[in-house]
């Protein structure tokens, strides 16, 4: 092992540890509250969402579109082969690594290229995700849950205030990162295919909140914002990451070393992690405790496989 892959695997050992100590640090604060009887996260109520199933459709179709969209431009720009992949490759160079990952694995040196994969990952990718999946998708049927719970004894007294939404979020959001294996792809497919994506998500966030504030006059507070807040909400969403990180990532090593190649841990790890966006979002109705929370995730794995050897 050459002295700088050493180095690497030194500091992010000394990182992780250090995550551990500060979760456990957090932890016991939690149990010492559990203790005395005191909330941990009070409920913060709210008005339920103006939106509707029709302009979660709407907006979906405008992602899907924008999405293939994106395909269709780096069809024009690459060619019709590069897109498809090679149609005879190794398999046992297939694997289900995020394309971020392979990005890392192909431009460690090159600044570029890291700094495009840190604004897709944490910039876009938790704006995007925890606006469509926690504001919109969480929001909704959580109106729903609220609107019809009475007609449901039974199912309200097993998942009692907002479990059962934030639970099936957390299986949509889980679902929605899983990959199968795949070929080896060229870097500048990668590169397209992670500015197409993040710039298609952020552009669908822009047109979902003129749509909604257009079509149902949706309020600031509606759309989970509060500038007041945001302090607070900042320092929710990384004592949350500190609660989380360090049995995430144990998780995330553990499935790896045990799991089938072709099967990513991503979907399970990434579950439990969704649950507490959802609990995030259930509690504050803001957004930014789970985009802080999202982003320190992000941020740290993405700074994990910069220092892997």
């Amino acid at each position: 092992m050459s002295l700088f892959a050493a180095q690497g695997e030194l500091e992010r050992v000394l990182a992780l540890s250090a995550l551990a100590v500060a979760g456990l640090v957090v932890w016991l604060v939690l149990a010492v509250r559990a203790c005395r009887r005191a909330p941990i996260l009070p409920r913060e109520p709210r008005r339920p969402v103006p939106w509707g199933l029709p302009d979660l459709l709407m907006v979906l179709v405008v992602f899907l579109g924008l999405q293939a969209g994106m395909l269709f431009a780096a069809e024009r720009l690459l060619g019709p082969e590069a897109i498809r992949g090679p149609t005879m490759y190794d398999v046992d160079k297939a694997d289900t690594e995020h394309l971020i990952t392979r990005l890392i694995e192909h431009g460690r040196s090159n600044p570029a290229v890291l700094i495009l994969c840190g604004l897709a990952a944490v910039v876009a990718a938790p704006i995007a995700e925890e606006f469509l999946y926690r504001l919109l998708l969480q929001g909704w049927l959580e109106r729903l849950w609220e609107e019809h719970r009475g007609q449901m004894p039974l199912l309200r007294r097993v998942l009692p205030g907002g479990i059962g939404p934030i639970l099936l979020v957390a299986v949509v959001f889980a679902q929605a990162h899983f990959r199968v294996a795949t070929a080896p792809e060229a870097p500048q497919i990668l590169l397209l295919r992670l500015i197409g994506g993040g710039a298609a998500s952020l552009a669908t966030v822009v047109f979902a909140v003129v749509l909604l504030k257009c079509r149902v006059g949706a309020t600031a507070a509606d759309l989970g914002w509060n500038r007041e807040k945001l302090p607070g909400d900042a320092a929710r969403g990384v004592l949350a990451f500190l609660l989380i990180a360090a049995p995430l990532y144990a998780a995330q090593m553990g499935l790896r070393s045990f799991l089938p190649k072709y099967i990513p841990p991503d979907p399970f790890t990434l579950f439990p992690f969704a649950v507490l966006l959802g609990f995030l979002y259930y509690h504050t109705h803001r957004l930014a405790p789970a985009i802080v929370l999202h982003m320190s995730l992000n941020a740290t794995t993405l700074l994990v496989l910069w220092l892997a050897p």
